[in-house]
């Protein structure tokens, strides 16, 4: 079963997105990377190993990473461009998947747990891990950050599902996984396991916190305890008990 990496760039990361591109792809069989705005391989990736580059038809932007195909038993790491993945991000993710795949987890670092009344407001309503910081035992969320997803291939998304999301991939990936029944649990971990490289400007600071109605709307699809299965988490802790053993 192969072992697949999607990730989506633009000329505006051309200083970091190689760094974080490389510090995945030799954990991987394939690095899927989509070439937002480009017209040409940058220099700076054609050192990637193991890269399959994509031409996208437009600016895809954060949702270009859902446009390569992959198969249904292959397993998928949706990674982003300005993000330091440890070298051995891909094993413990797919040992801790091990340990509960018959629950048919997504699994992430970067999460969040809405309030069951969220309305939209910035500062209230949200629990959120961020991948950086440690959290010392597996939680059951509401949204993982798809930076940081690990999942099958025969649960990824349409493209065509995510169209029309960009800035809120986050979002609209996890009314897909709500939808399918699969459990979002956020992995333990130290802190910087993971480590965020340095940009300017970012999605939290243009979009995020003003949030388009629309968007609340999706948001309050999947928000909150009531919206995740309540004798989910105690499966969970039997199959790591198990695997413990």
């Amino acid at each position: 079963m192969p072992v697949i990496a999607n990730v989506a760039t633009f000329p505006g990361r051309r200083a970091i997105s190689a760094r974080a591109i490389k510090s995945i792809a030799s954990q991987v069989d394939r690095v899927n990377i989509v070439l937002n705005e480009y017209v040409y391989v940058p220099g700076e990736l054609k050192s990637v190993p193991k890269a399959n580059f994509v031409f996208p038809p437009r600016d895809l932007k954060d949702v270009g990473k859902f446009f390569p195909s992959v198969e249904p038993d292959d397993d998928v790491f949706l990674i982003d461009d300005d993000i330091l993945y440890p070298s051995d991000y891909v094993e413990r993710m797919m040992s801790f998947r091990e340990k509960v795949h018959d629950v048919h987890p997504i699994l992430g670092l970067h999460s969040v747990i809405y309030s069951d009344y969220y309305e939209g407001k910035h500062g209230a309503g949200r629990l959120v891990d961020v991948f950086t910081k440690a959290l010392d035992r597996p939680r059951l969320v509401n949204q993982i950050g798809t930076g940081t997803v690990y999942c099958k291939g025969y649960q990824m998304p349409e493209f065509e599902f995510m169209e029309g999301s960009e800035k809120f991939v986050d979002i609209r990936f996890a009314r897909h996984s709500h939808s399918k029944g699969y459990p979002n649990i956020s992995v333990a971990r130290e802190a910087d396991w993971m480590k965020q490289l340095e940009i300017e400007g970012s999605i939290f600071e243009s979009f995020t916190m003003s949030k388009p109605l629309n968007v609340i709307h999706e948001v309050q699809e999947i928000a909150g305890f009531r919206k995740m299965d309540p004798n989910m988490w105690q499966l969970i802790e039997d199959r790591l008990v198990v695997a413990s053993a």
